[in-house]
């Protein structure tokens, strides 16, 4: 009989699962997030409206009530039934507007509770229980300030549907039983909206989390990527250290064979000579750039 937002959740990691949800059905609570299927609680609540209609069952069955009232009663069940089905089945097929839906069944809830209670002894009856619930779970489900307003409401469609209770010397047993209403409310939403904050802040500390393991995960990449290219350099200075080596022989070699070719009374040509200096160039080339990059990988580390 009790009207509440929408509730259900998603997770996106295994870290994050339990706190995603909890934010997320919060979010659907307030109808900020589209659902486009029904949740654990909605099919919850269509149970509680199930065991209410079983109740009323076996209430007309075995209370001692009077024909005629039996007769209204019976009709208020038929009533109850028909629109809680016709509710869900709105709901089923427009799972997105599960807000208005539930404020809808609040309303009518509400209305027939004040219609029970006319008929069962107005603010003194057992079924003024029924506003209790109401005020706890839509002070649960939607805060204080929501459960605030449907005990004012429930106190007053209480006294409408038993004008003369203020009427009577037992005045005070009638303001006791209404007052504690509004201090369900407040109790139970206060309890609700902290539970909520440190959702909040679990969710908070969970996206903290996360984005400092994605940080890490990006470091260590790094990391990994410096040791390869380390690594790399090793091998690269090794090879050019190995290279240097040969070079400055060959080098040697080649001036060796320049001198010897270009001294006086010797029987090379000046193409042999010219190759002899093309060598020589290409040679002293590859030592500067081996030179340079040994001179490079000695550089300190930043």
């Amino acid at each position: 009989m009790i009207a509440r937002g929408q509730r259900g959740g998603c997770a996106r990691c295994r870290v994050q699962r339990p706190v995603r949800t909890w934010t997320m059905a919060y979010l659907r609570e307030t109808g900020s997030v589209r659902r486009t299927s029904l949740s654990g609680v909605d099919l919850g609540f269509a149970a509680l409206r199930a065991v209410v209609a079983l109740g009323g069952v076996v209430w007309l069955l075995v209370a001692p009530v009077p024909e005629e009232v039996r007769a209204h009663f019976l009709a208020l069940f038929v009533t109850f039934c028909l629109y809680s089905v016709a509710l869900y089945f709105v709901l089923v097929l427009r799972p997105d507007g599960a807000r208005r839906i539930y404020l809808a069944a609040l309303v009518l809830d509400a209305l027939a509770l004040t219609a029970v209670l006319h008929l069962t002894g107005g603010v003194h009856s057992d079924f003024l229980l029924g506003f209790y619930l109401m005020v706890a779970l839509h002070g649960f489900y939607y805060g204080w300030r929501m459960g605030l307003v449907v005990a004012v409401a429930g106190a007053l469609l209480s006294l409408a549907s038993d004008p003369a209770a203020l009427d009577q010397r037992d005045w005070t047993s009638t303001a006791v039983r209404l007052a504690f209403l509004p201090l369900v409310a407040i109790w139970v939403g206060a309890f609700s909206e902290r539970e909520r904050r440190q959702r909040d802040r679990a969710e908070r500390l969970n996206r903290e989390l996360r984005e400092a393991w994605e940080h890490a995960q990006k470091v260590q990449d790094r990391l990994r990527q410096a040791d390869r290219l380390t690594a790399s350099g090793k091998v690269a200075a090794q090879l050019a250290h190995q290279i240097k080596n040969p070079l400055g022989s060959i080098s040697l070699n080649v001036e060796m064979l320049q001198n010897e070719l270009g001294s006086p009374g010797a029987a090379a040509s000046e193409e042999t000579l010219d190759l002899l200096r093309s060598i020589q160039t290409e040679l002293d080339l590859l030592t500067e750039l081996t030179q340079n990059y040994l001179s490079f990988a000695r550089l300190p580390r930043l």
